[in-house]
């Protein structure tokens, strides 16, 4: 699975338009606030699939970052408890921004607390886009250096990459596939405490963070909600999951179970995404 994350109006359904034509409304998904799932497919191999998960934009008119941070969280829990790999996380960002505005700032700290954890964050990507403006090349690359010294070295320090997006169908199925096959499975620390309710080793707990970053307490009854949830599907889809053979199977599990914990889950089956 990999998950498409950023703030409003950055090209995040752009991009992922260029998975799928018209998979999603640009400029008016996000008011929604839905969790969007998608499928692509490995070029020439039809036996692989790859879920993409299309989350609602930090920053929207009408989703408070807090929710959005609960739907999210809720989806890396859900698909964490049932075993399915997180193969990459992308983090959209606009390049033709003068400066980093302040609700950048608070969208790219969410981003670095979702992917605390001990693994190396190889599969984690900043996607900048925009570089199709008629900007001077030369001042976009400045920017782009500004974002890594000021905002991005944490993260890359532990692996995570820039890459830069020319809004081409063939460069977005390249990231995806990129990410698919490097690097290692993403498994962070807010997975397992959601759903235990435990306190990290090295900090404060995450209820704690999201007190101190959003301003107000965290439901502490999602944890043992979907966990409580997930148990009763893992029950009546066990023989599923042990008798899996390929990803498209996987997909329809997952679809199943999710759909219980985020009622707002939609589906766009994309089979001509990737080499079809």
């Amino acid at each position: 699975m990999i998950m498409v994350l950023g703030i409003t109006g950055t090209g995040k359904s752009t991009f992922i338009n260029f998975l799928k034509p018209d998979s999603v409304q640009v400029g008016n998904t996000l008011e929604s606030g839905k969790i969007q799932f998608l499928e692509c497919k490995r070029e020439n191999n039809l036996s692989e699939v790859f879920p993409t998960v299309d989350t609602p934009g930090f920053d929207d008119s009408k989703l408070s970052d807090a929710a959005i941070f609960t739907q999210i969280a809720e989806y890396l829990a859900a698909q964490f408890s049932l075993g399915i790999p997180l193969r990459g996380m992308i983090y959209i960002h606009q390049i033709q921004g003068t400066r980093m505005r302040g609700s950048e700032k608070q969208s790219l700290k969410t981003f670095e607390r979702l992917c605390q954890g001990p693994t190396n964050l190889r599969n984690v990507m900043f996607l900048t886009t925009g570089w199709d403006s008629f900007q001077d090349p030369r001042i976009l690359a400045r920017r782009e250096q500004e974002l890594i010294k000021k905002y991005w070295t944490p993260m890359m320090q532990r692996g995570a990459r820039v890459e830069r997006f020319p809004e081409t169908q063939d460069q977005a199925k390249h990231l995806i596939m990129k990410l698919v096959s490097e690097g290692e499975d993403l498994v962070f620390d807010i997975q397992p405490e959601l759903l235990m309710q435990e306190k990290r080793t090295s900090g404060a707990s995450m209820a704690e963070w999201y007190k101190e970053h959003f301003g107000q307490e965290m439901d502490k009854s999602i944890g043992a909600r979907i966990q409580e949830k997930i148990r009763k599907e893992k029950n009546k889809l066990r023989y599923k999951l042990s008798a899996l053979k390929g990803s498209r199977a996987l997909i329809q599990v997952f679809s199943s179970v999710v759909g219980i914990i985020l009622v707002s889950l939609n589906f766009f089956t994309i089979f001509g995404a990737i080499g079809m």
